[in-house]
């Protein structure tokens, strides 16, 4: 079968302007010290290519302020994932520098037969499946096409800046976008979806903070 395959951070690297700082660690002093290392607050995420859906399975926690806060996290997690999936491989927590505020934004691949991969755009973020704004294209996508996609959401109208919050650098999610689709183009046939959830877009660039990655079954 195919497993998943998480790899938030690479993807942050490869398809957004700007990443956050992470560590990767496998105890609570371990996670304790990359925290101070970090530099509080910080978030805590379960570790573990079969937990795809990790606030559901407890393997999250925001707002971390310190290093006594950072053990008990990572005890809870642990604890949560394991009674979530107790057959799953836990390899661990990443601790996450907290990003800033922003448009949380759903970008992602999906397979639709018999048209091959295609391109999902929407309003992300954990009440991604409630709110439910979507819009979907065939690939390639270029400039034009995901301007469209934003457009055919209310995410058009979020990066504007929707009650007084700043606008949004809509810029810099057309080229997240068109980067997805490109590296669909190299490596779709290895892929069955992606799912990168959330694009935080902020006032300057973007932040690719989650990625859920499922490869093609043999």
């Amino acid at each position: 079968r195919s497993r998943v395959t998480r790899s938030p951070f690479s993807a942050s690297n490869c398809l957004a302007s700007r990443s956050v700082r992470f560590l990767a660690v496998a105890t609570a002093q371990e996670a304790s010290e990359a925290a101070e290392a970090i530099g509080f607050p910080v978030v805590l995420k379960i570790e573990s290519p079969d937990i795809a859906h990790k606030t559901e399975a407890g393997g999250v926690r925001l707002g971390i302020a310190n290093a006594a806060e950072a053990v008990e996290a990572f005890t809870a997690i642990m604890g949560s994932a394991r009674d979530h999936a107790p057959d799953a491989e836990l390899r661990g927590v990443m601790v996450q520098e907290m990003a800033g505020r922003g448009v949380e934004v759903l970008v992602g691949l999906i397979r639709h037969e018999p048209f091959g991969l295609g391109i999902v755009v929407g309003v992300g973020g954990v009440l991604v499946e409630l709110i439910n704004d979507a819009a979907f294209d065939l690939l390639p996508v270029d400039r034009v096409s995901a301007e469209v996609l934003i457009d055919r959401t209310r995410l058009g109208a979020l990066l504007k800046g929707y009650r007084g919050a700043p606008q949004a650098d809509r810029e810099a999610l057309v080229e997240t976008i068109m980067a997805l689709s490109n590296f669909a183009g190299r490596y779709g046939h290895l892929i069955e979806a992606v799912d990168l959830n959330p694009v935080v877009v902020f006032e300057k660039g973007v932040c690719v903070l989650d990625a859920l990655v499922i490869p093609r079954a043999e």
